[in-house]
């Protein structure tokens, strides 16, 4: 799709990517931290993570799904960045995300765009001019949180094991030697997109492996 993988997207969303040696690249980096094996391994953040949104809603019922969404956003946000503080469902992050997933959840089913029919209109400076408004803010958010990891290693901040961490370290291994820091930063965000958005809207293929039903 044309309005949500390129214009959207911006080229970088594996699941509307066209086979090719960027796409290749990409998934073998992104495989490194979702094979079943490896997934496992998330069971204990999940496990204390789960326990703290059983306590919060108990203590307040009646915000069910935002406990549920902090538990996602959380959790994730520690595998994809190494976070170690809580990220709530009100966060500006994690509030923009699921308003990206929505427009692109709206793109895909509405099918309005004629750009779908007449590509060339993607290079208009006039046309579609929200989904580059889009583009630019997934590249900002996901940009400014690979950022941040980078600046905490250079500081030497322990901030133990992440993806982030791992295709910044990393990125001669696995193929990875050519991928931008914008791929990297793409394919972080595909675990805080996904894994939030599979609490927030059930969304997000890979992220059910990291949050398995």
């Amino acid at each position: 799709m044309v309005a949500a993988g390129e214009m959207l997207a911006g080229g970088m969303s594996l699941a509307f990517a066209h086979i090719g040696d960027k796409v290749r690249r990409m998934r073998r980096a992104l495989h490194t931290h979702l094979q079943p094996k490896v997934a496992g391994e998330y069971e204990p953040l999940q496990m204390s993570e789960a326990k703290n949104m059983v306590l919060n809603i108990l203590d307040d019922p009646s915000n069910f799904r935002n406990h549920t969404v902090t538990y996602a956003a959380t959790t994730i946000m520690k595998i994809a960045y190494g976070k170690n503080t809580p990220t709530a469902a009100t966060d500006p992050e994690v509030i923009e995300v699921h308003r990206l997933i929505a427009m692109s959840r709206t793109i895909m089913s509405s099918g309005t765009y004629l750009v779908e029919s007449i590509p060339w209109l993607k290079y208009l400076p006039w046309y579609g001019r929200e989904l580059k408004r889009g583009y630019e803010s997934i590249k900002q958010l996901n940009t400014n949180q690979l950022n941040h990891v980078k600046q905490q290693m250079q500081s030497n901040v322990d901030i133990g094991p992440s993806f982030a961490k791992y295709v910044l370290e990393n990125g001669h291994r696995y193929g990875m030697s050519r991928l931008t820091e914008l791929e990297m930063a793409s394919l972080a965000g595909t675990f805080f997109s996904s894994g939030s958005g599979f609490y927030g809207d059930r969304h997000g293929a890979d992220g059910s492996r990291v949050f398995p039903r």
